[in-house]
């Protein structure tokens, strides 16, 4: 309870900040210009986004032998999405996501939490290396309020990323876990899932990763068009810097759900690309909004199905 204090103490710290910054006169103007067609077609391409990670969630679990419709899983990630929005971090609806999927699977919890680990993981690499790759392609004028030495360091570590996905699936199916005696229940489940990664075939993590990199374009192509529905005219590639950038610092659970951390890094480094300060924290909490309106529809989905019965499985 005392870290739970003190994630909504910083949370509630920075959002105060964020608001002091705002100019009410100009966010009014912006406001009152805002385009609601960009927001209309920004909520399909979210939904869209989450879709293509159900259809990756599902991909690993067939190569694993369970056979759960895309539907099902989309719901689990819109529950996921909606409880990451009050618990600390991100990791909150992905233990959701992994307790209901096992209810009507055959695995166990384990195996069930290796696919969300590999589904992060991928994510994450997709998201650096598309965004590496997205950063050599810009011209200098356009990056350069971020600073040579963070965009340098963010190529680099795309390119040890691009590196260690070269070798992982190289050498995956030839990983083994070194034999250990009385090995401890912690170790046995670390070699399950050594083993469990050992059987997912090369075609399928490029497959994985590929979805990991559509999603990610999807997801970005959303705070975009929030950009451009407060018109914010910014180089769509910069969104491949920024979002990765932030989305990483958000993963420290230091507030509630990231509440108020992603907001004031996404602020801060938008302003160092030329956007106005308050231009900025709106389209922050904008976004953030559009977290809170999937996390509505998690809940909806939640309460339709809570009393499904629990030996039904997709075949």
């Amino acid at each position: 309870w005392l870290l739970y204090g003190f994630r909504a103490l910083v949370s509630f710290g920075l959002l105060y900040y964020l608001i002091n910054m705002v100019e009410w006169p100009r966010l009014h103007e912006v406001l009152k210009k805002a385009n609601p067609h960009f927001l209309i077609i920004a909520i399909p391409m979210a939904l869209a986004a989450i879709c293509t990670m159900a259809l990756r969630w599902r991909l690993l679990l067939v190569s694993w032998g369970e056979f759960l419709s895309v539907i099902r899983l989309f719901g689990y990630y819109l529950i996921g999405n909606g409880l990451n929005i009050f618990l600390p971090g991100v990791i909150g609806g992905d233990i959701a996501r992994m307790t209901l999927c096992a209810r009507y699977t055959s695995r166990s919890i384990g195996i069930i939490s290796g696919t969300i680990i590999v589904e992060r993981v991928s994510g994450l690499v997709a998201l650096f290396i598309t965004g590496g790759a997205i950063s050599v392609t810009l011209s200098r004028f356009h990056w350069s309020g971020l600073g040579v030495p963070l965009v340098r360091t963010f190529q680099a570590i795309s390119l040890f990323m691009l590196l260690i996905v070269c070798i992982f699936l190289f050498y995956h199916q030839r990983l083994r876990f070194p034999s250990i005696k009385n090995e401890s229940k912690v170790i046995s489940k670390l070699k399950q899932l050594v083993m469990a990664l050992n059987s997912i075939k090369k075609r399928t993590l490029i497959t994985v990763l590929a979805l990991s990199a559509l999603a990610q374009a999807l997801d970005l192509l959303v705070a975009y068009l929030l950009a451009q529905a407060l018109g914010i005219e910014l180089y769509f590639g910069l969104f491949f810097i920024i979002i990765p950038i932030t989305y990483v610092v958000t993963l420290i659970p230091i507030s509630l759900g990231g509440v108020g951390v992603r907001e004031g890094i996404l602020s801060y480094l938008l302003t160092r690309v030329g956007v106005l300060a308050t231009d900025a924290v709106t389209l922050a909490f904008l976004i953030y909004l559009m977290r809170v309106l999937i996390g509505i529809l998690g809940g909806i989905w939640y309460l339709a199905t809570k009393n499904e019965p629990t030996a039904f499985k997709q075949q």
